[in-house]
């Protein structure tokens, strides 16, 4: 093995480099000495590049580069006043080009910059496992800035699958002196990237920010000292569940961000009507949206709010119909009890609502049967309150669970019927599917569900139809499954949209565990088309001939007749005369998606006399989503 420095641009030697290359590379047909040459070309600009990334503090000088003919990857010893880099980039499709040189040749260089740096990156005799993770992170940053990806480097090189498909362990608390292309490093560069792609941290920010771990890292960008560790898994494995066949889809394999932090879960019934779905979009958006649907005959039928990192986003389902409706929202428990009781007045029923940072979203239809709204209370009492209202033919249509000042709370809507139900709350997720099962066969249908505190809770009423729940999964992997049931003439009736732990903010509990909200830093950092996305691209039946109802708008009082006849309803069994009937023969799809643990089963006991629990009132009025009308002929 010889070295030369034949045909090279000034004899190999640039400001901080002395190149040279194997002699078996060059001769007729050798791919040197153009191929170093090249790499000569663009090395110094290649060198700033690196310089900047370090903020200009450290500088290295007589770095020698031996072009060998060994394959897959490089190495260097020495130090910043002098170092032998290796390069071995035979044997690859892509070995001809240039750029992949350059591409080994950062991904070395810029580990001896960490040495000189020496604020954490460099550990003991080599970068160890959180250097090796932002070695492969800048040099996957220079290929995207040089418009590479794609040409097999990236795919060759990466490391995420490896921990994806793995334990998936902790290597941001812990910095083993690992420099492997392994799991650990796939989790280190990994993070890197969720600190890039998903937090929004510069290349300078993180690389300024050295530590001992990458926890350390963490906490000197965000000021926050929680442990960034279990949302950043938490994430990933709502995204990629299986740890055998996990693939980031690229371009870049090795960053897989920015990834909704929110947890998705669905219940799904037979129909054959227009439909429309609408997730995490903002405020603003949402409410274009829900006039542009409003105008083509679709009615919201159930929203849901969920604060991510300090943003509310919006969710809703949207069904065919012709009839009045009205959106309400930002409203404190006060203006939207007022609202609810003007609404009722007008012939408009609340059909869903939702509680975020102590204000309520309501969606109404038209309706003239009685109707009921119950804000506020600790579960005992709206049990007891679901008990009383089953006895005067009152059903449970919706309901959220949510958290003020640490205290559990519970709302609900109901609507007149004398059908068959259930109520079912505080079990773990096993129990749950199981109740879920059980009712299928007794001719009862979910029709809501919420996810709180790694608990669930669901209403069921009477229906021989069709039904699926899908449970805890990816926005991704929501938008999928609905996609596919709807040509099954599945029609989604409810929607639950989680924050993961970590991620939640505002009142809203983690759908893992309940967990600090992330800091000030991470608010705001998903940005992913915020303005919302379709569920199906193009759906959506054309504007149709057909009235629109005046707007018009309600609280913790019912009213309507009360018909009931039925006081049957205790906690944890079922009323009505039809939840006893055999299974009809419909066409049911039972699949469930994994779920996280709880920490009971369904069950409870009634309270005495019902109370409405006191909470922070705000003094926001609430807004029409346009001006004073709920949409009008």
């Amino acid at each position: 093995m010889a070295y030369t420095t034949a045909g090279l641009t000034n004899g190999g030697v640039t400001t901080h480099y002395r190149f040279s290359y194997d002699t078996a590379l060059g001769g007729n047909g050798g791919v040197e000495p153009a191929r170093t040459n090249a790499v000569i070309a663009a090395c110094e600009a290649d060198y700033n590049l690196m310089h900047g990334w370090f903020g200009g503090g450290v500088n290295l000088s007589n770095l020698t580069v031996q072009v060998t003919t060994q394959s897959n990857g490089a190495s260097w010893n020495g130090g910043t006043g002098g170092a032998t880099i290796l390069l071995k980039a035979q044997g690859a499709s892509y070995s001809k080009n240039p750029i992949y040189l350059r591409y080994l040749l950062i991904a070395e260089v810029v580990e001896i910059f960490m040495l000189g740096q020496n604020i954490g990156w460099f550990q003991s005799g080599n970068e160890g496992s959180k250097g090796e993770g932002l070695s492969r992170f800048l040099s996957g940053q220079f290929l995207s800035q040089h418009n590479a990806l794609g040409l097999g480097i990236d795919a060759s090189y990466a490391v995420a699958d490896l921990w994806l498909n793995s334990a998936r362990q902790d290597f941001v608390n812990n910095a083993p002196d690992d420099n492997g292309y392994d799991a650990t490093n796939g989790c280190t560069t990994l993070f890197i990237y969720y600190l890039f792609s998903q937090l929004g941290y510069s290349i300078s920010q993180i690389v300024g920010a050295g530590a001992s771990t990458l926890a350390g890292v963490y906490q000197n960008l965000t000021g926050n000292s929680a442990d960034p560790f279990p949302l950043f898994k938490a994430t990933l494995d709502l995204w990629f569940p299986s740890t055998t066949s996990s693939a980031v889809p690229g371009p870049n394999f090795d960053d897989p961000w920015p990834l909704a932090e929110d947890a998705f879960t669905g219940v799904w019934r037979s129909g054959t009507d227009a439909y429309y779905l609408w997730v995490n979009a903002d405020e603003s958006h949402f409410t274009s949206k829900w006039s542009t649907l409003a105008a083509e005959n679709l009615r919201l039928t159930d929203i849901e709010v969920t604060n991510v990192n300090g943003q509310n986003l919006f969710s809703g389902i949207w069904e065919g119909g012709t009839d009045g409706y009205y959106l309400w929202m930002d409203a404190d428990t006060p203006h939207f009890q007022a609202k609810w009781a003007q609404l009722a007045q007008q012939n408009l029923r609340l059909v869903s609502l939702s509680h975020y940072d102590g204000l309520w979203a309501g969606a109404w239809r038209s309706g003239t049967d009685g109707y009921y709204l119950w804000q506020d209370a600790d579960q005992s009492h709206f049990i007891a309150k679901w008990s009383q209202l089953a006895g005067q033919n009152l059903r449970l249509v919706d309901f959220d669970v949510y958290t003020v000042n640490g205290q559990e709370l519970w709302a609900g809507v109901w609507r007149e019927g004398n059908d068959g139900y259930y109520l079912w709350v505080g079990a773990d997720w096993a129990h749950f599917t199981a109740k879920w099962a059980q009712l299928a066969s007794e001719n009862l249908r979910l029709v809501a569900v919420r996810n709180y505190n790694g608990l669930w809770a669901g209403a069921w009423r009477s229906g021989s139809d069709a039904y699926y729940f899908w449970a805890n999964v990816s926005e991704g992997n929501f938008l999928a499954k609905w996609s596919q049931l709807q040509g099954q003439n599945l029609r989604l009736i409810d929607l639950e949209v989680t924050a993961l732990a970590g991620a939640a903010g505002g009142s809203t509990g983690g759908a893992t565990d309940t967990s600090a909200a992330a800091g000030a830093a991470e608010a705001g950092v998903y940005t992913s088309e915020m303005t919302g996305r379709d569920a199906m691209t193009g759906f959506g039946p054309g504007p149709q001939a057909g009235s629109r109802a005046t707007g018009h708008g309600a609280s913790g009082i019912g009213g309507g007749a009360d018909t009931a006849t039925h006081p049957h309803a205790v906690e944890g069994v079922g009323g009505g005369p039809e939840h006893v009937q055999a299974l009809a023969a419909a066409p049911a799809t039972a699949a469930l998606a994994a779920g996280g643990p709880g920490v009971g089963f369904g069950g409870g006991s009634h309270a005495g006399e019902p109370v409405t629990v006191a909470v922070t009132r705000s003094s926001v009025a609430g807004r029409d989503p346009r001006p004073g009308k709920g949409g009008a002929a």
